[in-house]
């Protein structure tokens, strides 16, 4: 007997995953691997990390040390998270783990958006 699944309403608002952050060994030789195999754009590049813009997400490059391995979701009322760090972009974050240890980035753009216009 097929096994039938209640009918699920799709959400009025959905949360949007920013990027996701892994740590590698090599930044340039990790930057070159990514960008030699997908389709996207290197938007910044140094020693210590790179940020690789893929049609639906980001993707940060990390040494070990300067960030955790995270995901961050783009979030609204960032101080419900604690007290706000800053990015050299002007991007406003916290760091927070969940239940299982894993690290999640509540990042808030607008600080960029408003400086921009």
């Amino acid at each position: 007997m097929p096994t039938t699944h209640p009918t699920i309403e799709e959400p009025k608002n959905r949360s949007v995953i920013d990027h996701i952050a892994i740590v590698v060994d090599d930044i340039d030789a990790s930057v070159d691997w990514y960008a030699s195999r997908f389709d996207c754009d290197v938007r910044w590049h140094d020693a210590s990390w790179a940020y690789l813009q893929f049609a639906n997400c980001g993707l940060a490059l990390v040494v070990d040390g300067s960030h955790p391995s995270h995901f961050a979701v783009q979030v609204t009322g960032l101080s419900r998270f604690g007290q706000p760090l800053s990015h050299r972009d002007g991007t406003r974050f916290i760091y927070v783990n969940d239940h299982d240890g894993n690290v999640v980035e509540m990042l808030d753009r607008s600080a960029v958006s408003e400086a921009s216009q």
